[in-house]
């Protein structure tokens, strides 16, 4: 999906019982506009098109069974002379806007899918995918990333989860799927993240409170919509939205990490110290955190240090190019050409990956898992 978290790092594209403080049930409702008339925008995730559903119509027999269309409407997502997809991180777009780009993320593709499933009469609903986040970095900037997909039931009674990431995989007593209206709360707090961090804060704040009305229960969105505050420099609000996403997630490790900051900037030096403690644990699972770290002893020509941190970071996401450039530098600095070399090869190669078309699906159906 990529549903995105912010972490204000220079941000992150749910009730914590030790906080003395709550936030400010007023604060709350001013973020969410009830005091200013704020009208919520409507977007239809899965709208189609007269001609995309006479291209499907064209495709998709209905008198076969629904595991044979389903089969037929994976080979258009994907066979090449069709739609074939492009994946597109940090890209939201609703059903219609995947389709007329040709590229957009999870989010993006699973409601095409399920759009184009729907309408062929297969049952689809969206599905969270219970995975350790991933993170990504624009700027100095982390984002926290977590994925969804599809599922639905056949004809058959077989389940299948259908993803457009290769190489992950689910169990059935894992699926947990989510409302429409709960993906299109992650659809308005993802394309909040997006304007954020384009600098179009206003705009930010507009799709955060639409995703906070659809679903108020969202921690992501609460705090998205404080880093968002903060770079307003509307703090008493940032701090109150901060405050809420960890009263609905206790340990929110972006919400309590961004909130720990307001603490020492107003010189509660305490409090930001007692919430650094608790997400230490959290950001130590960060791969561009432990990236920072050894950015950081590079500059002081620490490299067994700095070699420490790379390979945690590389332990944790073994895809990211900048972490081989940097043990590139790591190993120079030792004096070891070889490892030198091997680290700038790595860093090539996973460029390479990156930028390589997004090429295969995944379906488990009754627990056996069949690529095509």
């Amino acid at each position: 999906m990529k549903i995105v978290s912010v972490l204000l790092l220079t941000m992150c594209l749910s009730g914590c019982t030790s906080l003395a403080e709550k936030p400010d049930p007023v604060l709350l409702a001013e973020i969410l506009g009830d005091q200013d008339g704020f009208k919520e925008e409507a977007v239809d995730l899965l709208r189609l098109s007269d001609d995309l559903k006479s291209f499907v119509d064209a495709r998709i027999d209905r008198g076969r069974s629904s595991s044979r269309r389903l089969e037929a409407l994976h080979k258009i997502l994907f066979q090449p002379d069709l739609f074939a997809i492009d994946y597109e991180s940090g890209k939201t777009k609703t059903a219609l806007e995947t389709y007329e780009s040709g590229s957009g993320n999870c989010l993006s593709m699973t409601n095409l899918f399920i759009a184009m499933a729907r309408y062929s009469d297969i049952d689809a609903h969206y599905h969270l995918v219970k995975a350790q986040p991933e993170w990504d970095q624009s700027g100095a900037t982390l984002i926290s990333i977590q994925h969804i997909n599809s599922t639905g039931v056949l004809a058959s009674g077989d389940r299948y989860i259908l993803d457009f990431l290769p190489g992950l995989s689910a169990r059935r007593s894992d699926i947990k799927t989510v409302s429409d209206q709960y993906a299109q709360a992650i659809y308005f707090t993802n394309i909040g993240a997006e304007a954020m961090l384009a600098g179009r804060y206003d705009e930010a704040v507009n799709h955060l409170r639409n995703a906070l009305r659809l679903e108020p229960s969202m921690a992501d969105a609460w705090n998205n919509m404080g880093a968002t505050l903060h770079r307003l420099k509307k703090i008493d609000l940032a701090k109150a939205s901060f405050l809420q996403a960890i009263v609905l997630e206790p340990f929110n490790g972006a919400a309590m990490s961004n909130l720990s900051r307001i603490y020492e900037a107003e010189g509660l030096v305490e409090m930001g110290v007692s919430l650094k403690k608790r997400v230490t644990k959290h950001r130590l699972k960060n791969p561009y955190y432990r990236y920072a770290n050894a950015r950081e002893m590079l500059t002081r020509e620490d490299w067994l240090g700095a070699r420490q941190e790379l390979n945690a970071a590389i332990r944790l996401k073994d895809d990211e190019q900048d972490f081989y450039n940097a043990l590139a530098e790591v190993y120079a600095g030792l004096g070891d050409m070889e490892k030198h070399n091997t680290s700038l090869q790595l860093a090539r190669l996973n460029k390479a990956k990156a930028e390589r078309r997004l090429g295969s699906l995944e379906i488990y159906r009754s627990g056996k898992l069949y690529v095509n």
